[in-house]
């Protein structure tokens, strides 16, 4: 069931682009990327077992240079 909700949020999301993308004017792999992101986003608000995003890994503050 989980599998049908994403499919049908990647198809809405890839045949009507959201606004949001629209107005980056980004092209190519960032554009694909960002569609992934929004199409995730609205399986997981549809109730679709799919696993959160992974957290980025925070830089130390090591590496400053005054």
């Amino acid at each position: 069931m989980s599998s049908g909700i994403v499919k049908k949020a990647f198809d809405e999301v890839h045949a009507n682009t959201p606004k949001t993308v629209k107005a980056t004017g980004k092209t190519g792999k960032a554009k694909q990327k960002m569609l992934v992101a929004v199409a995730l986003s609205k399986a997981r608000a549809a109730g679709a077992d799919v696993p959160e995003a992974p957290k980025t890994r925070k830089r130390g503050s090591g590496n400053r240079s005054f």
